[in-house]
């Protein structure tokens, strides 16, 4: 720091009389500065050393550490920018192309996740990882036949990208194809090493298609993987409920909210099995929680009402 306050605070002049030499020296000091704090957990600072070295001017590799110091920040349109100009210094690199596409992805902005994608395939056409990009901003866009397509081409130019056949099966669950869906969830169990997402994929499908025992089987292994996966407790809660285990459902729903304080789903859906359970005074409660964390999980109160009046018509003897 003290570097930094030297070289750049209240030396003006002497700053422009260094020789081209002292100016290299300059950079990669704060260079490697700005590298090594960003190894050692401190990307604001390595934000600064990083901004100071590229004012003298203009590197790949530091711009690469400066976009990587802006993620950990979670600056994430600011570090798309700088991605894009490493793209535009090395327009023949692929990777380069494919780590704008990545993030204009992360930020939902899926014009430019689709053009760094073209050009990316441009330079190498069979490149899976690319067309897994412009697969998936295809798929926001609803081209749904076309992510197809290029999730197909992508599986068969590399077998072992997996991001592939996981998009792929949640485009067919889109399409209502699921047992295409579930094909794809199979060969990802039995070919690559068990994943907490392709599990409880797995789990929804079984549940989409009806198969409560073999859904709640695999949406408790999901709980297992993961203690504090959300939607494993929503779709077990969900997959209870149906198979008339209500008493098993609340004690899910309880679990959840045990561990997960925040979590405005569990309340409503907690509130529901409560609502089933003709307990309005508890169900009540726990949809004004949910109100409290989430005004939009407050929405489906008078449908909780009316599924309590379903479930009581369909339960009697």
């Amino acid at each position: 720091m003290d570097f930094l306050k030297k070289l750049f605070g209240g030396e003006p002049e002497k700053n422009n009389e260094k020789s081209q030499k002292n100016k290299d020296k300059d950079f990669d000091i704060l260079k490697y500065d700005g590298l090594r704090a960003l190894q050692n957990g401190q990307p604001e600072y390595a934000r600064t050393c990083l901004e100071h070295a590229l004012e003298i001017k203009e590197d790949p590799e530091a711009l690469g550490f400066l976009a990587q110091a802006l993620l950990h920040l979670h600056e994430n349109e600011e570090a798309l920018g700088i991605l894009s100009r490493i793209a535009e210094l090395m327009p023949e690199n692929v990777q380069a192309h494919l780590n704008v596409s990545r993030i204009a992805g992360r930020i939902k902005d899926y014009p430019t996740m689709e053009a760094a994608a073209d050009q990316a395939l441009k330079i190498e056409a069979k490149n899976a990882e690319a067309l897994c990009l412009k697969a998936e901003a295809r798929r926001e866009n609803g081209d749904l036949l076309n992510t197809i397509a290029l999730l197909t081409q992508a599986t068969m130019n590399d077998p072992n990208l997996e991001a592939a056949y996981l998009l792929r099966a949640g485009t067919l669950v889109l399409m209502g194809q699921l047992q295409n869906a579930e094909e794809d969830i199979d060969y990802l169990l039995e070919h690559f090493e068990i994943k907490e997402d392709y599990l409880l994929r797995k789990a929804e499908i079984r549940h989409m298609r009806g198969d409560l025992e073999q859904a709640i089987a695999y949406f408790i292994k999901v709980k297992e993987a993961n203690p504090f996966n959300r939607e494993a407790y929503l779709g077990l809660s969900q997959a209870y409920s149906e198979n008339h285990q209500l008493d098993k459902a609340l004690e899910t729903d309880n679990e959840a909210i045990d561990l997960i304080q925040d979590f405005a789903a569990g309340y409503k859906e907690r509130g529901r099995i409560k609502m089933l359970l003709n307990d309005k005074e508890g169900a009540l409660k726990d949809l004004k929680r949910a109100l409290a964390l989430d005004p939009h999980e407050g929405r489906e109160l008078e449908g909780l009402f009316s599924n309590l009046d379903q479930y009581n018509a369909e339960n009697k003897e």
